[in-house]
């Protein structure tokens, strides 16, 4: 719907066009000595990636487009951009952190892999970095065009490059992956690369490259444009207490992992040799409700396996997802790093406890539901056998009862599924994104010039879901749209109330460039980078109101 409210005050130019991806999940990718890709590995696409970025630096460049995208790029990666959770392999007896007692590689790790602390984060960025030299070539390439950014969102399945050493460490591979690509480009070794060797490059990326990489602590806002946060502080299973500060309070060297974290870490990484595209379902219920549902058999025989870690592992998920620390960024020492005022964060804040309340009673019942079905599914096969048994031995009476009962308890089980499948099981989103619309359009961003805070989009990243929907219209002062748009992931992502894969290549992306013709009112631009075509497409999406 349109607006007819007039704006308040005109929009300023940002200095940069926007591009939006999210949860790329790189893993150990392909060993470089051996060629053979990691079992855990998802991420396929480094080469698309790096031709994506190749567009549209060169649609800066070109004198036949629009003088709107003539600006430097400012590049968000939303949140999981590193998937640590599923780096399993360990350094060995030689390397330097081990020698120096940085990193104490016990069994547990050589089962499950290393843990949360800076130094064993490291060196997980560093065995990612060396599955996926090409993407982090093209990283380096993007930042060696001068001013364009890179922004780093902080996800659930990295949320590890909160330590400053993290931080460093992506710098210095940035910069090495840079270089080395630049070097071998130049002597003739690098054939295949993606990457345009251009007179105007620099052999070493120029000193104030640190300074446009950016790491925000929890959200990023741009005035009047656009909100941007991972999306995983609103689902009790991934949130963490305090996303700034998401550290152990007894052991403030190693990060606190929420129930989703730990279930990855100690059975997803296991269930995934039975369901490859376990981490690709969305929400964690939904996969409990598949496994259970339709592979039974396979899933409880995986969990019974290790008993004490199925144990630990529920444990876990129950006591985390139905705890709650309010206390998170509502002092003013902690939120003075955000880019809107205190009172608006504590105000998010606010949203992000009644979205993890209402979640964790959703889940609850849609676990009860999953469970009842469980049940029903084991008395289905036993009237069955009782039928069939009373068949055999001549009591037929017995047997058709049976055999009704059977067919009255398959009828249920089957209404149930069909409303579990239907049914959210966590707030959404898109609820998320209008709960918090409504508070920017009635926040005052700048009260020394009583600038609103509404902003025109609100993106998030998260749930693998891309897609775009208008907000509900709030009175504030604006003559743009509004909208939740979600940036989606670059991996496979499986419906399980559709049964299907979505299509495996499909590269969803978010472009914002203001400058446009009519660009408060047109519909999002998100993209799908089509990388046989070497161009991006609108995304194709489906209606899921009809």
């Amino acid at each position: 719907m349109r607006r007819n409210t007039p704006a308040n005050s005109p929009r300023l130019s940002p200095k940069h066009n926007f591009l939006f991806v999210s949860d790329l999940h790189l893993a150990e990718g392909i060993d470089p000595q051996t060629g053979k890709i990691a079992p855990l590995e998802d991420f396929f696409f480094d080469g698309a990636f790096a031709n994506m970025l190749v567009y549209h630096v060169e649609l800066t460049e070109s004198a036949t487009v629009s003088s709107a995208f003539q600006k430097p790029w400012k590049l968000y990666i939303n949140g999981d951009f590193l998937e640590f959770l599923q780096v399993i392999s360990v350094p060995d007896s030689q390397n330097g952190d081990v020698l120096n007692g940085k990193i104490k590689v016990t069994d547990h790790f050589r089962q499950y892999g290393l843990g949360t602390s800076a130094a064993e984060t490291v060196w997980k960025l560093n065995k990612i970095a060396g599955g996926h030299q090409t993407l982090f070539q093209a990283l380096g390439w993007f930042l060696a065009h001068p001013e364009n950014e890179l922004v780093l969102m902080r996800g659930n399945h990295d949320v590890e490059t909160v330590w400053p050493e993290v931080q460093e460490a992506i710098y210095q591979t940035i910069s090495a992956s840079y270089f080395a690509w630049y070097r071998d480009t130049i002597d003739g070794r690098n054939p295949e690369s993606p990457l345009p060797l251009k007179e105007s490059l620099p052999t070493a990326l120029p000193e104030d490259f640190r300074s446009r990489i950016h790491f925000p602590e929890w959200f990023d806002y741009e005035e009047g444009l656009f909100y941007v946060e991972h999306g995983n502080q609103y689902d009790p299973v991934n949130s963490f207490s305090s996303i700034d500060k998401p550290f152990l309070k007894d052991k403030p060297d190693l990060i606190e992992l929420p129930s989703g974290s730990f279930f990855v870490r100690y059975l997803f990484n296991t269930i995934e040799q039975i369901h490859p595209f376990a981490d690709n379902i969305r929400p964690l219920s939904s996969y409990i409700h598949y496994a259970l549902s339709n592979q039974a058999t396979e899933t409880l025989s995986m969990l019974l396996r290790q008993p004490h870690l199925t144990f630990k592992a529920v444990a876990n998920l129950l006591g985390k997802s139905g705890r709650y620390s309010p206390e998170a960024h509502t002092s003013e020492e902690v939120v003075t790093a955000l880019p809107l005022s205190n009172q608006c964060a504590r105000l998010i804040e606010e949203i992000r406890f009644r979205a993890c309340r209402i979640s964790r009673k959703r889940n609850r019942r849609y676990i009860r539901g999953v469970a009842a079905g469980v049940i029903l599914r084991g008395l289905f096969w036993l009237l069955v056998i009782i039928a069939l048994g009373n068949f055999i031995t001549g009591n037929l009476i017995i047997a058709f009862l049976s055999l009704l009962f059977a067919g009255v308890d398959y009828l249920v089980r089957l209404r149930l599924m069909r409303f579990l499948s239907s049914t959210n099981s966590v707030v959404g989103l898109k609820e998320v994104a209008d709960a918090i619309n409504h508070t920017l359009n009635n926040h005052v961003h700048d009260e020394g010039e009583n600038h609103s805070a509404a902003v025109q989009f609100l993106i998030f990243g998260h749930d693998h879901d891309p897609r775009f929907e208008e907000l509900s219209q709030h009175q504030n002062g604006r003559s743009y749209r509004q909208w939740y748009v979600n940036t989606g992931s670059w991996l496979p992502s499986y419906d399980e109330s559709e049964r299907v894969i979505r299509n495996a290549v499909q590269l969803p992306f978010l472009r914002i460039v203001p400058d446009l013709h009519e660009f408060d009112n047109a519909l999002p631009e998100l993209l799908d980078w089509r990388d046989a075509e070497r161009r991006p497409y609108r995304l194709r999406l489906i209606d899921k109101s009809m």
